[in-house]
């Protein structure tokens, strides 16, 4: 198991089952450096340069234990919980539990683990927000399936601990500029007498503020492109065809504008997957699909405290949303979904079967060009694709940067 940890940054996992045989199962796939059994710790020597040595397994045998472990956590939290459904006598103790538990840690992931095939998965999940950190093991388990759990979403959260002291440097940027400029807007306010100056430093403010707002993008963009500079080059690729179907439609310059920026920046929740599943060659896990398909959520929480003069945050959010609901992360159906969105999701899936991938070669331009049309009015708004198909086809449009991508 491969954790990329933080300097002096401790995963810890928290296990709670009231059948010792599995408690057992779990240290014997596990073997972390620490096992505590509630207040019990029990050592293991590991040399200091080993991986695990910082990696902590908490067993608790009933929900009292948990809540009280969660509650001493703070302010050394629990990465990850595996969580067995059917605690003791009632049927949904274990249910019960995660709600307690995510109501004193917003982070943690819950993985739930059950052998009942009958438990009703959305309402569970409507009840215990949000749905990008609940997932759901089967009984009788694997260990390849803990460990790769153990392994895939303890990276995911510390890579989001790190998110979000990004975003915290975003909004404080954002926020001391757009403090300047309401100073800057209140002193000339009081200055009637030099109204002719007043309005045009008004001007010369909302002409700063777009400034800051582009650079706001172009610093996110470039954040992304130094992790991951093939994603980077597909926002861009996406952000060229984009721009062109919104011109092809008619759009205002404002509106385009929008598209571009959230073109730019429409996958930054992938910030949050390990690197290894972006560019990894052969089919992902379904584990592994289940934390790509988070990446737009991710996208918008990053995105949604930042004022922008476009609906950034969800235009990005819903980018992989179809107009027959069969998308994600929300299931949103024709109308439903933000014009903007319609459109990125078209020129996104243009440059993705354009290009090439570590997982297969390009299908090239017809082949996505026959896909959309097969789809239009299925998964794809038919005046976008419309659009986009008549831009390939009368050669007014071709894709300029070079593409060099992850997983789209």
């Amino acid at each position: 198991m491969t954790l990329t940890k933080a300097p002096n940054q401790r995963v810890r996992i928290l296990i709670v089952d009231d059948d010792q045989n599995i408690l057992d199962l779990y240290e014997k796939i596990l073997r972390p450096g620490q096992i505590r059994r509630g207040s019990v710790e029990r050592k293991y020597p590991y040399p200091d340069d080993d991986p695990h040595k910082d990696v902590e397994v908490c067993f608790c045998n009933n929900p009292p234990e948990a809540i009280h472990t969660v509650e001493e956590s703070q302010p050394d939290p629990f990465s990850l919980a595996f969580l067995d459904v059917h605690l003791g006598s009632h049927e949904e103790t274990g249910i019960r539990l995660a709600e307690k538990i995510r109501k004193l840690d917003e982070d943690i992931e819950i993985v739930f683990v059950t052998g009942d095939s009958g438990l009703d998965l959305s309402r569970i999940a409507a009840d215990i927000p949000p749905k990008d950190k609940l997932f759901y093991l089967n009984k009788p388990f694997k260990a390849l399936e803990i460990r790769q759990f153990t392994e895939s979403l303890s990276n995911k959260w510390i890579t989001e601990r790190q998110l979000k002291e990004m975003q915290a440097n975003l909004e404080h940027l954002v926020d001391e500029r757009t403090r300047e400029l309401s100073d800057a807007n209140s002193r000339l306010r009081g200055e009637i007498a030099e109204r002719r100056r007043l309005e045009e430093n008004l001007v010369q403010s909302l002409e700063r503020n777009q400034v800051v707002i582009k650079g706001t993008i172009q610093l996110i963009a470039r954040f992304l492109e130094m992790k991951d500079p093939y994603t980077a080059s597909h926002q861009k690729r996406v952000s060229e065809l984009a721009v062109k179907i919104a011109e092809a439609l008619g759009l205002n310059e404002h509106d385009r504008e929008g598209i571009n920026m959230a073109a730019l920046i429409h996958d930054i929740g992938k910030i949050s997957i390990p690197s290894e599943i972006l560019s990894k060659p052969g089919k992902l896990s379904d584990i592994e699909y289940d934390l790509i398909k988070t990446h737009s959520q991710k996208g918008y929480e990053i995105l949604k405290e930042i004022e922008f003069p476009w609906p950034i945050a969800k235009i990005v959010l819903q980018h992989h949303e179809k107009l027959n609901g069969s998308g994600y992360p929300d299931g949103l159906r024709g109308d439903q979904i933000l014009f903007p969105s319609r459109i990125l999701t078209v020129a996104d899936v243009m440059e993705a079967i354009s290009s090439h991938r570590p997982y297969r070669a390009s299908l090239g331009v017809d082949f996505g060009l026959e896909y959309i049309i097969t789809n239009s009015g299925v998964l794809f708004d038919p005046v976008v694709v419309k659009e986009c198909v008549s831009l390939f086809g009368d050669k007014k449009f071709q894709f300029q940067t070079p593409g060099l991508h992850t997983r789209a």
